[in-house]
């Protein structure tokens, strides 16, 4: 099976990195890979997989129409780039943003092979509950984009139950697969760890119980939840680690009251991330008081399950059902600061409580995220989104005995 993965943020090394993980597992399987993304890599090749780059230049500091700019540099380029690739069998592009479904789309119809559209955060919906997008023309075009790329999908992925549900309200009948995010289980499980250098490295993590909030500092996360929560219990270490437009003004928060519990760090590459995570205590998932956040799907959850750190949320939804279930932490509704705080107490104080937590952790991201069983479900996925004859040519080329186990 030949594959054209369009993904616009495409991370290797640091926390996103999703599509790798699923890209290097189809080139495991015996596929071919090439994968289209915006950013500047300085690789053509990687661990099998073929990239090509538009060079789009992006930040999520740049002003509203610039990001619309760079969305449409990303569209032109990598539709070019899908034209270019002459031999596919299947594409399969991945949001945000949503513009990268359209030359998905177009590149769909031209080469006549079928696409699959993963969305990773319902779009148009949160920008719009966020009141980011309120323009009453854009928020029209946006839901018929939105309505163009679905209809045009053989298949769609979404990152969670909740998700689902909200996409086949708008495309009944439409084929939708749940494939959550990734618990890197292997990868976190045999990481060499030097305590030592890293207590050197990060002087931050000498604590007896350190709180962690790891990846992205946007609107959507509403990091200055973490001053609250820190002001509270003084006892508590927090640390927050990663970049965002909302960085800036958490250290000025930080400074302005005098919050010394609270080490804001700059972004870290995947594995040092992970030997961070090993020394702290509870991992903490934060996002804006708006019920439509509740169905997200960070990747920062699943590492802290990796990672055998219970996870608190500051809001409610399919992870609290989740991490309620496996007894390896809890969600609280967004308003409830010192409920969070009285649950952290509780686990710092409780030695047995917080060691069985731990471990429960551990066994759910086992049990429910583990990165190879996903891979496996996101490539039956795309095999079946092939014609009859595609799929029947790839069985007789990779027979089940070749797989990996």
């Amino acid at each position: 099976m030949k594959v054209l993965y369009l993904h616009q943020h495409f991370e290797y090394k640091k926390s996103g990195t999703r599509s790798y993980q699923f890209a290097r597992w189809l080139v495991e399987q015996g596929h071919e890979v090439t994968l289209i993304t915006g950013m500047d890599h300085d690789y053509k090749w990687m661990d099998g997989i073929r990239v090509l780059s538009t060079k789009t230049k992006y930040c999520q500091t740049f002003s509203f129409l610039k990001r619309l700019m760079a969305f449409l540099h990303f569209v032109i380029m990598s539709f070019l780039l899908m034209l270019r690739t002459k031999e596919a069998d299947v594409i399969y592009a991945t949001s945000t943003p949503l513009t990268v479904g359209i030359p998905a789309v177009l590149a769909s119809r031209i080469k006549r092979i079928p696409m699959v559209f993963e969305i990773r955060d319902v779009w148009p919906d949160v920008p719009i509950e966020l009141g980011i997008l309120k323009n009453k023309w854009m928020i029209g075009a946006a839901r018929k984009l939105e309505g163009w790329i679905y209809a045009h999908a053989v298949h769609l992925v979404t990152l969670s139950d909740a998700m689902k549900e909200n996409v086949q309200s708008k495309v009944p009948g439409k084929r939708v697969t749940t494939i959550p995010n990734l618990a890197n289980n292997q990868w976190v499980d045999h990481l060499p760890i030097d305590t030592n250098q890293m207590l050197k490295d990060f002087p931050c993590l000498d604590h007896p119980f350190k709180v962690i909030h790891h990846g992205s500092m946007g609107r959507v996360n509403h990091v200055e939840y973490l001053i609250d929560l820190a002001e509270k219990s003084k006892e508590i270490r927090y640390i927050a680690i990663g970049s965002g437009a909302e960085k800036e003004k958490l250290q000025r928060l930080k400074k302005e009251r005098k919050v010394d519990n609270l080490f804001i760090l700059d972004e870290v590459d995947k594995t040092t991330g992970y030997y961070i995570l090993s020394m702290c205590q509870v991992g903490i998932v934060t996002v804006a008081d708006f019920e439509i956040l509740n169905m997200n799907s960070a990747n920062k959850f699943f590492d802290y399950l990796a990672s055998r750190l219970p996870v608190v949320l500051n809001y409610e939804g399919w992870q609290k059902e989740v991490l309620n279930r496996c007894q390896a932490g809890n969600g609280f509704p967004f308003a409830e600061q010192e409920a969070i705080v009285d649950y952290l107490r509780l686990l710092k104080n409780d030695e047995n409580l917080y060691t069985a937590a731990s471990a429960n952790a551990k066994n759910a991201a086992i049990s429910h995220f583990d990165a190879d069983k996903l891979s496996e479900r996101f490539e039956n996925v795309l095999i079946s989104s092939l014609p009859e004859e595609a799929e029947a040519c790839r069985k007789e080329v990779m027979p089940e005995a070749g797989r990996r186990s």
